[in-house]
């Protein structure tokens, strides 16, 4: 297979591994740093397989980034040679299988897309736009971005047999952005500090001179460059430089900027061609071969429609996603694959719908309709352009059917947490037999309302209670009967003290507390009473009592409005004590201000 002579020259100058095969597997050739990468003889590779090169492992890795470049894919992966991890990069070459070979360092991320899209963009600007600098500005800030550089810039050579070459754009790093120095547009790049690059030699890790870096690049204090000589059939038509500092340029580095250096190698190319030897018709041919490459490569769908709704196009993505053969989408309305909104079937579309309804620019989620009548969510974003005076609509169309699944599992399992949340927190605040407050939301309430009271005026009562007599319950009647009782004495109790800043406890064993904010001490009083008796009229047996035949408490009430009475609970403990010496079954109160 005869390469092409711009290729060939980059490479043979350049240390990355490069190698070619056929669509079966065979190797065509490989250049001297594949060999020495993958620890081959010289000329060893030609001929073979990855199967009698590499054994089986690592030919059945191979095999896969293979069947990905024939469907006419990029492929990347992962291999382990000689105990050091490569990455291999395929892509397809006509009917053969191109790629290169680069020693990981470090983590190694994935940057087609970025690659891509700054492609996309820069050839769109350059089509489209008078302006053509704008494409160049575009590529420049992508290479700056995948390279972490700290500045650089793109220069082409006007004339075939002269070496001066003119700044198309140069960006630099200021407060953690490139920003574009417009000053050198157009301007004579000094040449003698890039003569190798300029005749054809890729550099790396080059230290820069402190003279090239005057002026508009001073500051930038860099250790090291990477220049990069710009090709075109074989033919130099400029250079890239860019700066960096702290961490040196590498051959994946090199090896992530190969599509955009070539991309600028080809349009510094068609920005000159009224001074090369190829006729109008061929660059417009090879003009509609990039974008068509382009159009038939994107993973997303594309749909071109006319301006009476019916689609005028599809490219591969959009047949596959839909599910139609090529070129069966042709001529039908848009309104036929979908399925909900605007679109429902039947009615009839057409391209002023979406400018009327401003969305155009958007990305809308709708939903989609495939052949078999199976419907699916999809992202689509609508561009209006205009072609021979008829408007129409590109629409990019985005199958977001994981992401939706994905959504909704976030959400379940959100719901779920909530849940588990809320369990969590209801063992940890409530009591577990009677399900009333425990005694560690009793001491946080109670030490809170104290804390208030020293903010602003007001009162406060304290209630503590507890069964009379409830150690001879336990032994008459047994200990579930006893849980039973104290389920049923905070049931009474819960329906007494039932305002919202009213708090009901299990203080411990059976021993019961009631925090009232805002109660003065003739209502706590009163409170008190009314659960003592609401209590005797359960009528819940007592035989061994010393008061009664029936259940009966006791209670201990305090009330205080001063500030800081942290001694509450002690006095509230106190008038308890009272009434049970004073015979129980009665409540007893002690004034919390003089205690």
């Amino acid at each position: 297979m005869k390469m092409d002579p711009a290729l060939q020259k980059l490479l043979s100058d350049s240390s990355l591994a490069f190698f070619i095969k056929e669509s079966g597997g065979m190797y065509i050739a490989a250049n001297a740093e594949f060999e020495r990468k993958t620890g081959k003889k010289s000329g060893e590779v030609a001929g073979k397989t990855d199967l009698e090169l590499f054994g089986s492992k690592i030919a059945e890795q191979i095999k896969g980034l293979d069947m990905d470049v024939l469907e006419g894919q990029k492929a990347e992966g992962e291999i382990l040679l000689e105990e050091e991890n490569f990455r291999i990069i395929e892509f397809p070459v006509n009917d053969k299988i191109g790629g290169i070979v680069c020693q990981v360092q470090g983590g190694q991320g994935n940057y087609s897309r970025q690659v891509m899209d700054a492609i996309h963009k820069a050839q769109n600007i350059f089509i489209t736009r008078e302006e053509k600098s704008a494409a160049f500005e575009v590529i420049l800030e992508a290479i700056l971005e995948i390279s972490q550089s700290k500045g650089g810039f793109i220069a082409e050579k006007r004339k075939e047999n002269d070496n001066t070459c003119h700044y198309l754009t140069a960006r630099k790093l200021t407060d953690g952005n490139t920003e574009i120095i417009n000053e050198l547009a157009g301007l004579e790049v000094q040449t003698e500090f890039f003569e190798d690059v300029i005749n054809g030699k890729l550099m790396i890790n080059d230290r820069a001179k402190s003279a090239e870096l005057s002026g508009h690049f001073s500051g930038l204090q860099p250790e090291y460059r990477m220049g990069m000589p710009l090709f075109h059939h074989g033919q130099i038509v400029g250079l890239i430089i860019i700066y960096n500092s702290g961490r040196p340029y590498t051959d994946e580095t090199f090896g992530r900027l190969i599509p955009l250096v070539g991309l600028c190698g080809d349009l510094i190319y068609e920005r000159s061609l009224v001074n090369t030897r190829r006729t109008i018709e061929e660059e417009l041919r090879e003009r509609e071969l990039r974008l068509q490459a382009i159009y038939d490569g994107m993973a997303d769908g594309l749909v071109i429609i006319g301006e009476d709704g019916l689609i005028d196009s599809v490219n591969p993505a959009a047949e596959k996603m839909f599910g139609y053969g090529k070129d069966e989408l042709t001529g039908i309305n848009i309104s036929v694959i979908m399925a909900a909104g605007r679109y429902k079937k039947g009615r009839q579309y057409e391209v002023k719908d979406s400018v009327i309804a401003g969305f155009t620019g958007e990305n809308r989620e709708q939903i989609a309709r495939r052949r078999d009548s199976s419907e699916f969510p999809v992202q689509i974003s609508y561009s209006e352009i205009i072609i021979k005076n008829e408007r129409m609509l590109v629409g990019i169309i985005r199958d977001i059917t994981e992401r939706i699944e994905h959504e909704n599992s976030l959400k379940l399992l959100n719901r779920k947490l909530e849940e588990v949340n809320r369990k969590l927190l209801e063992l940890a605040t409530r009591d577990e037999l009677t399900r009333i407050a425990n005694r560690r939301v009793f001491n946080e309430t109670l030490d809170a309302e104290v804390r208030r009271l020293g903010r602003r005026k007001g009162v406060l009562s304290l209630l503590i209670f507890d069964v009379d007599y409830f150690k001879r319950y336990n032994d008459s009647y047994g200990h579930p009967e006893g849980d039973k009782c104290l389920k049923q004495i905070a049931e009474v109790a819960s329906k007494i003290f039932r305002r919202n800043s009213d708090l009901v406890c299990r203080y411990g064993g059976e021993e019961f507390a009631a925090i009232l904010p805002g109660t003065g001490k003739t209502e706590a009083r009163h409170l008190a009473e009314k659960l003592r008796i609401a209590v005797m009229e359960q009528k819940i047996k007592h035989i061994d009592s010393g008061v009664a035949d029936v259940v009966t408490i006791s209670v201990g009430v305090t009330t205080t409005g001063k500030p800081f009475a942290d001694d509450l609970l002690i006095i509230a403990d106190r008038a308890l004590y009272k009434a049970k010496q004073s015979g129980r079954n009665r409540v007893e109160f002690i004034n919390g201000d003089f205690n």
